[in-house]
């Protein structure tokens, strides 16, 4: 504009056109500009939201449509020719070669998995579609025939149908272009840009206008002063448009405000930095430690995560400046304020200063990247300032760093539980490292593995919870467990994620398990805290929230697990079910057994129920191959069979019950023969589902495949065996030998479980098992009775009776052996059980040939295999009699009863001694203490000879006992020789032990009177003889049986004699005592008056009368007791 004066005065018109043009250009690029600009400013406000681009381009979609359909028309004329053909063909593949690459790139756009797989299956149908119609093409141009077009018009169909599908697809709201959303107040700050503009264009006008006036008046004055009027006020519009632009460029208002914030927020550091200093800095009362840490680590990882897209707003995309910079500021806050409040809550001043330092270069970190984004302003032409950004960028990275570094460090070093925290970290990290598959695991052999770890974290955090409360002084230990669960869970679960086959499945345990790993960190932190303030609840109430996350974290951890093995799951719900099944085919047979099944109507029979089993029983044969095939299929597959195989048994189940109960109460051997077929098929079938389950991923010649195989062969043949029993349920002559080949089988199928690894469901001991082999020998004398008679009713009698005992010793036997000692005897007990079984089995095979063949002779063997089963069941008793180890006794024998009673007998002595040690003689408050007179301390001492006396003589009995029954010269009850003999000699051992007990206490009793002057010394010479008789007594029935030159016995004697001897000692002062008492009885004055000394003669002559009374009395009393001792004896 500024030569358009000069080309006039010099009346060159063809530059002035030029000079015209050219300011015309500038004019036109710079409103363009500012329309931009105006544009930017709206959609950069906070409160506007700019416009999205589509994954698919609508607009060329569409277009790529209608030329496609064109084309098609082409071919469709028949007016058209070769070239025409040719040109519609290279259209076609043209646009639909776009649409397909439209779609590829929408594809790796998009994070929606269903959507990335329909635009990919988009592709793919289109290409497909394409290619059908090229070929019909070739051979229209081969030759315009009417078959041809109609080929290539049946052709286009699924091309333009696929089309089409695109295009919906394309324009669903998901994936088409959303307009920009300018709010009122972005329109407010686009309006003075937009006026000014239009100033400049208006100016613009006038100008030329004027220049335009002048050519064809270059000497106008008027008209040159309008000139010159019109060129200023373009200057001054584009001066104002500019600073317009500058003054409301994107995110310069928003750089600005959080400047301004984040120099008060560095004001607020420099005073708590003095307040730390000085020792002033006043604890924050809004929240704990931990809670002002918890909000520091938060708005750190957040401000962590907006340094990127701020320097990417700042180099180019100035629309999104503002929202980038109004994020970054909302973080500032709420992280200084946290990282005061820490400082503020923590002890140590040094630490207090290094947080707030760290917090304070953060802060001007941030500082200088607002200061360079507002440089840049997102123009990328200001490379320098860019720079800048991208160098505070990294400062505020490494400050951040830094700072979650220290502030987490200080929370978990006070608490004790970094360690684990960084381990449970470093697992969860190494999660994404997927490690190399091992060709000999698959996924379901980590799942029960990591259900049982993932259980035992669950259980942890629980005690950890509970200790909270009673003992927090023993977290410590709980948490190291819970970590080292953790780890072992995250090292499984990476051999876990390489064998899983399902993506889906390996995505989601991923992200369970590190979602674990997460929860167990606040665990372990709010479980530290609670270590150190044991008496606030508040961190206690944040524990039992963190207990209840993990406890929720590990039930996804479990889903996971279980969606990524849904067949095995159903395995094992199915063996649940089977479960029940079998104990209401069991109830059902011990009411048949009863007598009590009835017939649900008059007029039912099993006939009505037969087609039923048959038709099932059929059918389950099939379910057995498609569930043993399934072992090699996926998880739906084996879901599937499973679920169908059950729900098969089940109605086999309901038919066996109700034609057993069609049967009648009459014939309750064919209801019992019924239910038992069906029962074991029902437990074959488990016994499949489990192998199938244990088999399933494996490889063939795996050796769960011949575990497989074998329980495949094993179902078939209970099925056939149902059957069987199905077809001979009216035939009676047939029903026992039936009813033997299905407990023969049953039989079989119970070792089968036996050896199996499946843990044993109950407890037993050793005394169990005996107890067990009676059922054993019991069914080997009725197998012998049903030979010998040879009914059908007593055959199917021992069948049953067959079935129970091996069910019963087999289980029994199972768990005895999981409780023994060591390996050795475990398999010793299995061995044994086994050897019993088949023994049996071999009774059973005879008993079938004699009633099936008719072969009596073989009841010459019966005897022979009854004692081989008799043998059979004297080892399991050794076994079991192994099992009981050096420590077990039987309750029931009597020489056990003779040692407890000796055990108690002389507890008793020694309690007896403890009283007796206390006893202190009583003060006579009435008259002074003689201080000659010592008979009380003679009694004590006697009394205390003879309890220590009776109590080594009981306790050397008690040991002469042991060694009558170590020696084989007493057995215990129940053994080979034990008889009435050996019986009478332990009730005469504990009689005797009694005895000494009882009056050892009565000694006691009288001593302690004595002392008290409440008895007289001759109830203490009374009780003195009484202990000797009892320990006499006791030496005899110990002398009976014993060797007199043993050890025990020897000790014995000698025990006795210290008991006589203290025995005599104390009848012996209490004698002299009585001498002494009745000398100064005796010692009376006799009166010297005669009248005086007649009365004293008679007052002694009625005084002997009356003694002499009681002494008869007292006689007779004595023989009245023990007269009356013996008849009870």
């Amino acid at each position: 504009m500024g030569e358009v004066p000069g080309h006039i005065k010099k009346r060159n018109f063809d530059k002035f056109g030029e000079s015209i043009s050219q300011a015309a250009d500038c004019i036109t690029a710079l409103l363009e500009a500012a329309a931009q600009a105006a544009y930017l400013i709206g959609v950069s406000d906070p409160t506007s939201m700019a416009s999205q681009s589509g994954l698919v381009d609508s607009t060329q979609a569409a277009q790529s449509q209608q030329a496609i359909r064109n084309a098609c028309d082409i071919l469709f004329n028949p007016a058209s020719r070769h070239q025409q053909i040719l040109g519609a063909a290279t259209t076609i593949a043209k646009h639909t070669a776009a649409l397909c690459n439209n779609c590829k790139s929408a594809s790796q756009r998009t994070r929606n998995e269903v959507a990335r797989h329909n635009f990919v299956q988009g592709a793919r149908d289109i290409a497909e579609s394409t290619g059908h119609l090229v070929k019909a093409i070739k051979g229209l141009a081969g030759g315009l025939t009417d078959e041809n077009r109609q080929i290539c018009k049946k052709a286009t169909g699924p091309l333009l149908e696929s089309v089409d599908s695109l295009l919906v697809v394309a324009a669903s709201p998901e994936f088409a272009s959303v307009a920009a959303k300018i709010s009122t107040s972005a329109r407010a700050n686009m309006k003075p840009i937009i006026m000014a503009a239009k100033d400049v264009m208006t100016t613009s006008i006038s100008f030329v206008n004027s220049g335009k006036s002048l050519c064809g008046t270059p000497d106008d004055a008027p008209t040159w002063q309008l000139l010159a009027m019109h060129s200023k006020t373009v200057t001054e519009a584009i001066k104002k448009l500019l600073e317009e632009i500058v003054s409301k460029a994107p995110g310069q208002n928003e750089c600005e405000t959080a400047i301004d914030s984040i120099v008060k927020l560095m004001n607020e550091i420099d005073q708590a930095t003095l307040g730390a200093i000085s020792n002033t800095l006043q604890p924050r009362a809004q929240s704990t430690l931990e809670g002002y840490i918890e909000q520091s680590v938060r708005a750190l990882n957040g401000l962590q995560d907006t340094v990127g897209p701020v320097a990417q707003a700042a180099k180019s995309d100035p629309t999104k400046l503002g929202h980038s910079v109004s994020l970054i500021s909302s973080y500032c806050e709420p992280l200084v304020h946290g990282l005061i409040g820490a400082a503020s809550r923590t002890k140590d001043t040094q630490r207090q200063t290094s947080i707030l330092n760290q917090a304070k270069t953060l802060v001007e970190c941030l500082l200088d990247l607002l200061t360079a984004a507002k440089k840049a302003g997102g123009n990328a032409a200001t490379s320098a300032a860019y720079k800048d950004v991208l160098h505070a960028g990294k400062a505020i990275n490494m400050a951040v760093s830094e700072l979650l570094s220290t502030v987490q460090t200080g929370m978990t070093a006070a608490r004790g539980v970094e360690g684990p925290i960084a381990t449970i970290r470093q697992v969860s990290d190494r999660l994404d490292d997927v490690l190399a598959l091992d060709p000999d695991k698959s996924f379901l052999e980590y799942q029960e593995l990591l259900v049982h770890i993932a259980r035992k974290i669950a259980t942890g955090s629980q005690v950890i919870l509970g200790k909270a409360s009673t003992e927090p002084e023993t977290i410590k230990p709980l948490i190291d467990d819970v970590t080292n669960h953790y780890a072992t869970l995250g090292a499984e679960s990476r051999n876990a994620l390489a064998a899983c086959e399902q993506a889906d499945v390996a995505t989601r345990l991923q992200k369970s398990c590190k979602a674990l790993g997460e929860a167990m960190i606040g665990l372990i932190s709010n479980a530290g805290a609670v270590m150190d303030n044991p008496s606030d609840p508040f961190y206690k109430l944040e524990l039992s929230s963190a207990a209840k996350g993990v406890s929720q974290q590990v039930s996804f951890v479990l889903a996971a697990l279980q969606a990524g093995s849904r067949g095995t799951q159903a395995c094992v719900e199915s063996i649940l079910v089977l479960s029940g099944i079998s104990g209401d085919l069991e109830t059902t047979g011990m009411f048949a057994d009863a007598g009590t099944l009835t017939p649900q109507g008059p007029n039912d029979s099993f006939s009505d129920h037969r087609d039923v089993l048959m038709s099932n029983a059929k059918s389950l044969v099939e379910d057995t191959k498609k569930l043993v095939a399934s072992a090699a299929g996926t998880q739906d597959q084996l879901a599937s069979a499973a679920e169908n195989i059950v729900t098969t048994v089940q109605g086999i189940a309901n038919a066996a019950k109700d034609g057993a109960a069609a049967i009648g109460p009459d014939d309750k051997e064919a209801q019992v023969m019924v239910l038992n077929s069906a029962k074991d098929v029902s437990v074959a079938l488990s016994s499949l589902l489990l192998a199938t389950k244990n088999a399933s991923g494996k490889s063939v010649n795996d050796p769960e495949m011949v575990e497989l195989s074998a329980a495949a062969k094993a179902m078939i043949g209970s099925v056939s065996s149902l059957i069987k029993t199905i077809k001979i349920s009216d035939d009676d002559s047939a029903r026992g030998g039936r009813a033997m080949e299905a407990a023969i089988e049953a039989v079989n199928q119970e070792l089968q479980i036996f050896g199996s690894s499946e843990a044993p469901q109950r407890e037993a001991s050793a005394e169990d098992l005996i107890h067990a082999t009676k059922a054993i020998t019991q069914t080997v004398a009725r197998a012998i009775s049903a030979s010998n008679s040879g009914k059908q009713s007593e055959v199917m009698t021992v069948a049953q009776l067959s079935r129970k005992a091996v069910a019963e010793l087999l289980a029994t036997a199972k768990a005895a052996a999981a409780g023994a000692e060591n390996d050795q005897h475990a398999e010793q007990v299995k061995m044994a059980a086994t050897a019993c079984v088949k023994t049996l089995l071999t009774v059973m095979d005879c008993l079938l040939v004699i009633v099936t063949k008719q072969l009596y002779e073989r009841k010459q063997k019966l005897p022979e295999l009854s004692k081989a089963v008799a043998v059979a069941v004297s080892d399991v008793i050794q076994t079991a009699e192994v099992l009981k180890g050096t420590d077990w006794v039987n309750p029931d024998d009597p020489n056990v009863q003779a040692e407890n009673e000796l055990l108690a007998a002389a507890s008793a002595i020694e309690a007896a001694a403890k009283k007796l040690t206390a006893l202190r003689r009583r003060e006579d408050a009435a008259k002074e203490a003689d201080p000659a007179m010592n008979f009380h301390e003679q009694i004590v001492e006697a009394a205390r000879a003879i309890t220590a006396a009776t109590g080594a003589l009981v306790k050397s009995a008690t040991q002469a006992q042991r060694e009558l029954v170590a020696s084989g010269a007493m057995q215990s009850k129940g053994g080979a020789h034990g008889g009435d003999e050996f019986q009478q000699w332990s009730q005469g051992l504990v009689s005797a032990a009694k005895i000494v007990a009882v009056t050892t206490s009565s000694l006691c009793e009288a001593a302690n009177a004595a002392v008290e002057g409440g008895a007289s010394e001759e109830r203490l010479i009374a009780a003195s003889k009484s202990v000797a008789k009892a320990t006499a007594q006791l030496l005899v029935a110990c002398m009976v049986k014993a060797d007199p030159n043993g050890s025990s016995m020897k000790r014995l004697q000698e025990a006795g004699q210290a008991v006589k001897a203290a025995s005599e000692n104390l009848v012996k002062a209490a004698k002299q005592a009585i001498d002494s008492a009745m000398d100064e009885e005796t010692s009376v004055q006799v009166s010297e008056r005669h009248v005086g000394g007649m009365a004293q003669e008679i007052e002694a002559m009625e005084l002997l009368q009356m003694k002499e009374k009681e002494l008869e009395l007292a006689k007779r009393q004595l023989h009245k007791i023990r007269q009356d001792r013996y008849k009870v004896a």
